[in-house]
């Protein structure tokens, strides 16, 4: 009997463990970040919502198929909130690919040697040997299906990569190389259609979560995407007029927090800028050649490299990265 207890307790443990694990991992949360918020949203976004945390789902599957966590995606079980049976059924209503597997990866002991010791193929039931590149193991995809994959898992990162038609027009491939220059990957902007570039992408996900193509991801990240060329605009109120200047700057960055550079406007002034950069919001000072100092604090957005705020001016100025 004491044995039969000591086992008990130490499976409740082990399942504990498991749990825990299971709210880190930094895809699932990805994912479980996406199906909580596709919750307040009309059923048509809820869709598109649904086939991106099928996608992570399925990367978590492909890529730890021993994990009690991928077990339980195949089992399609309620994960910490999220519902995979309900996303399943969404995404292979709309897409039949994107479907989540239901058998298990991994043969179970009663299933024989035998099975265990065949060569081990993507998609027949057993996982990847050690050692042994997933990548060759899958079948060859057209041009048109990886290009579709890329553009589905960049979309997943926010890097906007258009409708996932398979075509790599100028917005696909503007979206990878974003992708590129945020995560310095050393993948060639020219593959952007061949499976190298998707597993890329797919492992940035794995190390970083699904939020690099997020603004505030890259200024926290990446600081270097403060710099270079931005534009702007500030609408001020004048008396009993509106008026809207616009201008431009060159941005340079000192370190994680602090950039500096040149600005100029539609009324003919030059000037320095200098500012820092903490959490979520920018602060900038500028010295107008004209003599006056203003100085802004701007916000950032979400989904774009944009910042909008007030300067001392009164005005309403937005500034973007060209």
């Amino acid at each position: 009997m004491r044995r039969v207890l000591s086992s008990i307790f130490v499976f409740i443990l082990s399942a504990g463990l498991s749990l825990a694990q299971t709210v880190s991992d930094p895809l699932f949360q990805s994912a479980k970040s996406i199906y909580d918020a596709a919750q307040s949203k009309s059923a048509d976004q809820r869709q598109t919502d649904y086939e991106s945390v099928a996608g992570l789902l399925n990367l978590i599957v492909q890529t730890q198929p021993q994990s009690d966590l991928a077990r339980s995606i195949q089992a399609q079980a309620v994960i910490d909130g999220l519902d995979v049976a309900v996303v399943s059924a969404a995404a292979r209503s709309a897409r039949p690919e994107l479907a989540l597997p239901s058998a298990p990866l991994v043969p179970s002991p009663q299933a024989g040697t035998l099975a265990a010791q065949q060569a081990p193929q993507i998609g027949n039931g057993l996982a990847p040997a050690p050692g042994v590149d997933p990548l060759a193991l899958q079948p060859q995809r057209s041009e048109k299906e990886i290009v579709q994959d890329l553009q589905t898992t960049l979309n997943t990162l926010g890097c906007g990569a258009g409708t996932p038609d398979g075509v790599a027009g100028k917005k696909t491939r503007r979206a990878f190389g974003r992708f590129l220059k945020l995560t310095a990957s050393p993948i060639p902007a020219e593959d952007y259609a061949t499976e190298g570039a998707v597993q890329a992408v797919r492992q940035a996900i794995a190390t970083h979560g699904a939020d690099i193509c997020n603004a505030r991801w890259a200024f926290a990240n990446a600081p270097y995407a403060m710099g270079q060329n931005w534009g702007f605009r500030a609408d001020c109120q004048l008396l009993f007029r509106k008026v809207r200047v616009t201008g431009s700057m060159d941005l340079n960055v000192i370190d994680n927090q602090r950039f500096n550079g040149t600005i100029r406007n539609s009324r003919g002034y030059n000037g320095r800028i200098s500012g820092s950069v903490r959490g979520n919001s920018v602060s900038a000072v500028m010295n107008w050649s004209n003599g006056l100092r203003e100085t802004a604090t701007l916000y950032m957005s979400r989904n774009s490299l944009t910042v909008s705020g007030k300067n001392s001016s009164g005005c309403d100025v937005v500034a973007w990265k060209s």
